[in-house]
């Protein structure tokens, strides 16, 4: 990738970023980018902050009860329905 990448192309560059294994050169053209799109701020920011939640509960040892009634909710709800 040669120059700023567009707006599709951060979001693929800053799952490399979190995971740290983005090049340099990449590193800042996707800085330079962001100092222009506040969007793509947001959408980096937000994963930066969701990467951030999910280490934090994977080091605990058990996750509180509220949380996983909320989960197992939510996962009934998306589920396909049973055909029969």
């Amino acid at each position: 990738m040669l120059g700023i990448p567009s707006c599709k192309q951060v979001t693929e560059l800053s799952s490399l970023q979190l995971d740290e294994s983005l090049p340099r050169l990449q590193r800042v053209a996707l800085r330079v980018h962001l100092m222009m799109c506040q969007s793509c701020r947001r959408y980096v920011k937000q994963m930066e902050l969701t990467s951030d939640i999910v280490q934090r509960w994977l080091t605990r040892r058990e996750m509180p009860e509220a949380v996983k009634q909320r989960l197992l909710a939510q996962w009934r709800e998306q589920r396909p329905q049973d055909p029969s």
